[in-house]
């Protein structure tokens, strides 16, 4: 990872997805990826006075599911590329999402995306909406999905190209309190132009959906969870719950559970404290042929390489999966 600490602006680049979700400022998010990462996760973080502005690009197609801060509104828009979805709704070239009131986060995000997320205090957001608009800022529901004219989109997009550029070829402007302070005002005056505009309906549903299997997954992360089994604590059919992990996680529940069940073979793994067939087998892969190549195509390499390697070192970094040793390793 390669930060710049000490400057306003903070550049990440990050070589597997549990580092690049840990530094995720303003939530606590969880990244799955979806495939074997082709590039590594990037990120551009500065702050423009009270306010947050992050852009970056996934190693992979990957999931995201955590937590947000109810204190901030969350601006969500693509800079560029394709395949982009929360919640059932998809962000697309000309879409700017808005979550508020919410502490609950699902998302699918393809790697060609390069994205953008604002976070503004609502506090904050209130003054400038009431200073621009004469009038108090509405109270808004999750999740807004606005679709945004030509002429807009590319007001917005321009302005936040303009925070990026400065960002990069004079990141000591934003030392200065002005600049950056002279940017968010900008940046607000185009998103309150843009929330005025009539919106898309929020899918409810699939929000109280995306925070129940969110606290589910995450409790039982480390076992083998089944189709079934996920269904019946969900109390949803087979058809909605494949429509929604389409829509808020970009594939099937039968796939996302066994990538899943795959990360957590992985996190055992390297632990070096079990063997190849005893960690597929507690995670449900009985036939391990199949497992041992779906896990390499997901990780880049053979199961037993990665427990080899943790028994070597003592820790690794593998696809995707900060590896610490384990307190009760075993010795050789």
């Amino acid at each position: 990872m390669e930060i710049a600490a000490d400057q306003p602006v903070r550049t990440h680049r990050f070589e597997n997805a549990e580092e690049a979700a840990a530094a995720v400022p303003g939530a606590q998010v969880r990244y799955m990826p979806l495939a074997r990462p082709a590039a590594p996760w990037r990120m551009v973080e500065m702050g423009l006075g009270e306010s947050r502005l992050l852009a970056g690009r996934m190693g992979a197609d990957t999931s995201i599911f955590g937590t947000l801060d109810r204190n901030l509104l969350y601006f969500l828009a693509p800079l560029s590329g394709s395949g982009w979805k929360t919640y059932g709704k998809e962000i697309g070239e000309r879409s700017l999402a808005v979550l508020a009131n919410t502490t609950d986060y699902a998302a699918w995000i393809g790697a060609s995306i390069h994205s953008m997320s604002l976070q503004v205090p609502m506090e904050r957001f209130a003054r400038a909406y009431s200073n621009f608009a004469a009038n108090a800022m509405p109270t808004w529901s999750t999740l807004r999905m606005i679709m945004l004219d030509t002429f807009a989109a590319e007001q917005l997009r321009t302005s936040i190209a303009s925070a990026l550029r400065i960002a990069q070829q004079r990141p000591e402007a934003y030392a200065e309190a002005r600049m950056g302070k002279i940017l968010e005002d900008l940046m607000l005056e185009q998103l309150i132009r843009a929330v005025c505009t009539t919106s898309r309906a929020e899918r409810p549903e699939y929000r109280i959906l995306g925070s129940r299997c969110n606290e589910y997954l995450e409790a039982n992360a480390d076992r083998c969870v089944t189709l079934v089994e996920l269904r019946e604590a969900l109390g949803v059919s087979d058809r909605s719950l494949r429509r929604f992990f389409a829509s808020a996680y970009g594939t099937s529940p039968a796939r996302f559970l066994r990538v899943q069940r795959l990360h957590g073979v992985n996190r055992i793994l390297a632990e070096a404290g079990t063997t190849v067939t005893n960690a597929g087998m507690s995670f449900g892969f009985f036939d391990l042929g199949r497992f041992a190549g779906d896990y390499r195509r997901l990780f880049g390499e053979r199961p037993s390489e990665t427990l080899q390697r943790a028994r070597n070192a003592g820790f690794s970094k593998v696809a995707g999966i900060t590896l610490r040793p384990s307190k009760t390793q075993t010795s050789m």
